[in-house]
């Protein structure tokens, strides 16, 4: 192992010490009947993997508009060999409360943990 590769491991390391909720991921998938129809099911692709939910309140500004309101962006970090798939469902436990997110978009990779975007789930698109 190279001194870079120390040094991530290292920061890894580091970096998942703050990880104190746990996530479970689910993907909407198609799966064949025995009637040979297809039905899209949800499946558990993931179980309680540590994690840490960050939230921050930010001004948004209104497109062709001088008016701005305030929205919440919600933002989770995983370990780095964890990936995810856009529009995944997540269920994230923090402090005793079970929250149903989704994944808005395609996580953000880095090589010592990754970050997701997410808002409430509302049901499957």
């Amino acid at each position: 192992m190279d001194i870079v590769e120390l040094a991530r491991e290292r920061a890894r390391k580091e970096f998942e010490r703050f990880f104190e909720d746990t996530c479970s991921v689910y993907e909407y998938v198609k799966e064949k009947q025995a009637n040979g129809s297809t039905a899209h099911k949800e499946k558990k692709v993931f179980s309680d993997i540590p994690c840490r939910v960050s939230f921050k309140t930010v001004l948004q500004a209104a497109e062709n508009s001088q008016n701005s309101h305030q929205v919440q962006v919600i933002k989770l970090f995983l370990p780095h060999d964890v990936h995810i798939k856009a529009g995944s469902k997540l269920e994230i436990s923090r402090k005793g409360v079970t929250t149903a997110y989704k994944n808005s978009g395609v996580p953000a990779l880095y090589p010592t943990h990754n970050e997701v975007v997410l808002e409430l789930f509302r049901g499957w698109s």
